[in-house]
């Protein structure tokens, strides 16, 4: 017995078959973006409460829908970043933000807490982080704040004479910032055997600080320090004139 092929039953089968396949698969995507644009509305939610571990782990489960999408990426680094209080935890906002920062090197608050993330994870990341910072450098709005902490950076590698004209690009660009000052001092006295020049920086700090009663507080610290107990009562005398009530 001889069976006849259709061949137009056939093919409107397979016809349908593929129609049906095809609406299948733009229901299951329109699915996904429905619940990922419901997850971000939570996120958001979570936040405004002030909710970060919970917006954290919301953001994670979107990410699994969208992994493309850079800002949610990025603000998944800075809430982990924001969270993480061991070291393990903070590897793991570090992977995110530098993945982050891949997608979108213009993203500076991301490069900023990466490179303070960094920082945090002891002294073998931080040449990792002064590069980030250095990037930050022409930038950043808060002046001198970047200098600063590369100097400090480099105070922790023991790179005293980088750390200390790191403090003078800082304090050039803002002269009321006293711990850089006094850091600078610090170093020109106890590390690199500059005590007069460490007394130049900290009277600097007080003529460009003439009126600020901290200024003359922190450098009578520092006179106590080196044993000028007289200069010290001085500063302090004048810091308590200078005081709020």
């Amino acid at each position: 017995m001889r069976i006849r092929l259709n061949v137009r039953l056939l093919i409107g089968t397979l016809l349908v078959l593929a129609l049906a396949g095809t609406g299948i698969h733009f229901l299951h995507a329109y699915q996904i973006k429905r619940n990922a644009g419901l997850l971000l509305k939570q996120v958001d939610r979570a936040v405004e409460e002030g909710k970060p571990d919970l917006a954290a782990t919301l953001l994670d489960w979107y990410l699994t829908f969208e992994p493309t999408d850079t800002e949610a990426l990025a603000k998944h680094g800075l809430l982990l970043e924001k969270l993480a209080r061991t070291p393990a935890a903070r590897d793991r906002a570090i992977l995110k933000l530098e993945d982050a920062l891949r997608r979108d090197p213009g993203r500076t608050d991301v490069r900023y807490r990466l490179a303070i993330c960094l920082l945090s994870q002891g002294k073998a990341r931080y040449p990792a982080a002064i590069k980030h910072l250095q990037a930050l450098q022409p930038v950043w709005p808060e002046p001198g704040e970047i200098e600063h902490t590369i100097g400090w950076s480099l105070q922790g590698l023991g790179d005293y004479p980088q750390a200390v004209e790191w403090f003078r690009k800082a304090i050039a660009k803002s002269p009321s910032r006293l711990a850089s000052y006094a850091i600078q001092a610090e170093i020109l006295k106890e590390q690199l055997d500059q005590a007069e020049e460490a007394d130049q920086v900290m009277d600097q700090m007080v003529a460009a600080n003439a009126n600020w009663h901290r200024a003359y507080l922190e450098r009578a610290r520092f006179r106590q320090k080196a044993g000028q107990v007289k200069e010290a009562d001085q500063d302090i005398a004048r810091g308590l004139e200078l005081a709020p009530e």
